[in-house]
């Protein structure tokens, strides 16, 4: 807070400034709560200040920072009753060029515009106000300083809001034991915006059961330049292993895709799970919103080639009846009943 005192014939007046921001922190690209400076300028005292010269301007505006048009200014309080005359006004500098008596309140508004490719940081965006009054000759007043000096400033700090997601599939539910068949996992993290995320991490854990393994360690497909690290020792891949998805830099509606495969052996148990999970563990950015999509998880099972509905069956054989030994006796009493009654009729 700064004050000024000045004296006109042996009268005192009082300046009195104050810079507001409309939101701390801002979030990039927010149209809902945008950020914009209130420069407020009171005249107290017992004497008129006149051409009252207000500069103001944001200090060096990291990247993705900067004036969103030209400030307007208004008077808001004015007890004379005369009309306030507001001088000229551009992106740096307001001139009263009539009479502030004492309760004369003006307000300046200093919109800014923080884009998607600001960085977040704390007390990043800073802006300066300064009072200096003239008198009607233009030339500077005596002045006293009560605090550090005339100039006023308020920092803001930008939050990058991000939204972060991950997905894990499976191009089958199982993986049949003591087949060379395999399932492929693939891990996907990415960002929706609006914010260029930068060193993220996501944590890959595999539960693996006895007589599971994969193949090899995940490796990239496609998306910015990312690493994964097996925390597992000596690129062991059986068991649970853990791991972990590192992108140096993230860029809005950009997603990184990693692929690893999984295999069973014969003394796979059907039945068991194979568990994978990715979840979010750490982003410079924040905050983060719709977070319901940083963590995801899929689960496939251990077949066998039964459970699947494949068997083999020994081919159909045809079997002809067998003749029983009762019916070939009846038959052959018969045939000599018969012999026997040709033989008396010739007789």
């Amino acid at each position: 807070m700064g004050f000024f005192f000045c004296f006109l014939n042996t009268l005192f007046f009082v300046i009195f400034k104050k810079v507001f921001e409309s939101v701390d922190p801002v979030l990039v690209d927010d149209l809902d709560d945008p950020l914009f400076y209130t420069i407020r300028i009171v005249a107290h005292g017992y004497s008129i200040a006149n051409r009252v010269t207000v500069e103001y301007e944001l200090v060096d505006p990291p990247t993705g920072v900067s004036p969103d048009g030209t400030p307007s200014a208004a008077g808001i309080e004015n007890p004379s009753g005369m009309m306030l005359a507001l001088g000229d006004i551009d992106a740096s500098r307001l001139l009263v060029s009539g009479s502030m008596y004492p309760g004369t309140i003006i307000d300046i508004t200093f919109p800014v515009e923080v884009t998607d490719a600001a960085v977040s940081g704390i007390d990043v965006i800073t802006m300066r106000a300064s009072v200096e009054n003239r008198d009607l000759d233009g030339v500077p007043t005596r002045t006293f300083e009560l605090a550090n000096d005339d100039t006023e400033s308020e920092s803001t700090s930008i939050a990058a809001t991000l939204d972060l997601f991950t997905t894990v599939t499976v191009s089958d539910n199982s993986v049949v034991a003591g087949s060379d068949d395999t399932s492929t996992v693939t891990i996907t993290v990415g960002n929706y915006g609006p914010a260029t995320a930068s060193n993220v991490h996501y944590a890959v854990n595999v539960a693996l059961p006895d007589g599971v393994t994969r193949v090899a360690a995940p490796e990239q497909q496609s998306g910015p330049s990312a690493t994964y690290v097996d925390l597992g020792v000596n690129g062991v891949y059986s068991g649970p292993a853990l791991g972990r998805i590192s992108v140096a830099s993230l860029e809005p509606d950009e997603e990184v895709v990693f692929e690893f495969d999984v295999i069973a052996a014969a003394n796979a148990v059907t039945g068991t799970q194979i568990d994978v999970h990715s979840e979010l563990v750490s982003v410079d950015q924040s905050p983060l919103i719709n977070t319901d999509d940083d963590a995801a998880q899929a689960t496939l099972v251990v077949g066998s080639l039964i459970a699947l509905g494949v068997s083999i069956e020994a081919p159909t054989t045809l079997v002809l009846p067998e003749v029983s030994s009762s019916s070939s006796s009846s038959s052959d009493s018969s045939s000599t009943s018969s012999s026997s009654s040709s033989d008396s009729e010739g007789c």
